[in-house]
């Protein structure tokens, strides 16, 4: 949903005028029940008063929607709106990349040692070693 008329300072013009519809019938939409007021988002309340959808309009023609208010929160709008499914396939899917990326520097160069970096006792002077390697590894193909 494009929001960009939030910002326009020409509320006189068509797109701030049908983005302010917009915006009263998605608050209306979402009201309390048992309710015929909506918080107004203008800049003179910012939210902390309630009027009816009517005083809201007027307000919001005359002194501009708080231009920070793009996500309708106070108005029944979900905070965060993405779906994880697609947020764990793009994690899933650069696991991936990282796993056949490793598999080719191995092919290329050989199996870096992995050592166990949990042994309480474990000597850990080779750490600097492996990241060089590491750093090497990653040159070369460059």
């Amino acid at each position: 949903m494009d929001r960009t008329w939030i910002q326009s300072k020409a509320r006189q013009k068509t797109e701030y005028l049908n983005g302010v519809k917009e915006f009263i019938r998605y608050a209306t939409d979402h009201m309390k029940p048992g309710t015929n007021k909506i918080l107004c988002p203008c800049h003179r309340c910012n939210n902390y008063c309630s009027r009816s959808a009517d005083a809201v309009v007027e307000h919001l023609y005359t002194y501009g929607m708080v231009i920070s208010y793009t996500r309708w929160t106070s108005h029944g709008e979900e905070l965060i709106d993405h779906d994880y499914n697609d947020d764990y396939q793009d994690l899933t899917s650069s696991v991936n990349e990282i796993d056949e990326v490793n598999e080719i520097l191995n092919d290329l160069h050989g199996p870096t040692p992995l050592y166990d970096l949990q042994d309480e006792d474990a000597n850990y002077d080779h750490v600097d070693r492996i990241g060089t390697l590491c750093w090497n590894r990653i040159h070369l193909l460059d």
